[in-house]
């Protein structure tokens, strides 16, 4: 009576817990010393031609060594770390477009079948590269990719909240920058000879652009464009 009670209060807490989507803490392993990487280099000489042997490995470790090591930890130190023919230079362009032209030949969401691509790349360049270096490379990259499109993508929010009276005081402002250069240039396209206040007003008699607002300000920099040649 007693264990049938026990096993409906597990049976409804591993319901519960998926319902809730809980994740159960995995226990960590201890880092990996010298004498297990020895040890994991030995065994794979032993069982490596054998039909999954990182279980048989994994098994005569956490005996010889007293740890908890599982067959995928394993596998995943020997593929990564240990095995003596893995190339552990940098990607070059040539790897790097592989990847990518294989992750993207077909939608694959997120999970990528990388233990299959590691063979394709040995055949193809000659060189046996880790799982981890090449996933680590494929995350770089869409870690960066998906950084950028938020900014654009921010950017465009931002604009698009723009308030009216915003856009027309920067259209307003553009405007007068340009009336600016506009005088500038007729200032730089003045003759060189003698004005006086009747050849300004002439000057300027006409320019629809220029404010009445602005004639201190007109003078002012016609003095400054011709000196003492200017007589007002």
């Amino acid at each position: 009576m007693i264990n049938n009670v026990f096993n409906e209060n597990v049976i409804r807490k591993e319901i519960l817990k998926d319902k809730l989507q809980i994740k159960v803490p995995q226990i960590r392993a201890r880092p990996f010393t010298i004498q297990v990487d020895n040890s994991i280099k030995g065994f794979m000489k032993e069982f490596g031609q054998s039909s999954n042997p990182y279980v048989k490995i994994s098994q005569k470790i956490n005996k010889l060594h007293n740890t908890n090591y599982t067959s995928k930890q394993i596998r995943q130190r020997w593929t990564s770390k240990l095995n003596t023919n893995l190339c552990l230079e940098p990607l070059d362009i040539d790897e790097k477009l592989f990847i990518i032209q294989w992750v993207e030949s077909e939608p694959r969401g997120n999970a990528i079948p990388w233990k299959s691509l590691i063979p394709l790349m040995e055949s193809e360049f000659k060189k046996l590269r880790s799982e981890s270096m090449v996933k680590n490379f494929w995350n770089l990259r869409k870690r960066i990719q998906d950084s950028t499109k938020s900014k654009i993508e921010d950017e465009d929010s931002r604009k698009r909240k723009r308030s009216p009276k915003s856009t027309a005081k920067d259209e307003q402002q553009q405007k007068k920058v340009c009336r600016e250069l506009n005088i500038t240039f007729k200032y730089e396209n003045i003759p060189s000879h003698p004005l006086n206040s009747g050849s300004i007003e002439t000057l300027f008699e006409n320019d629809e652009n220029t404010p009445p607002s602005n004639a201190m300000e007109i003078l002012c920099r016609v003095a400054a464009v011709f000196g003492n040649d200017l007589v007002i």
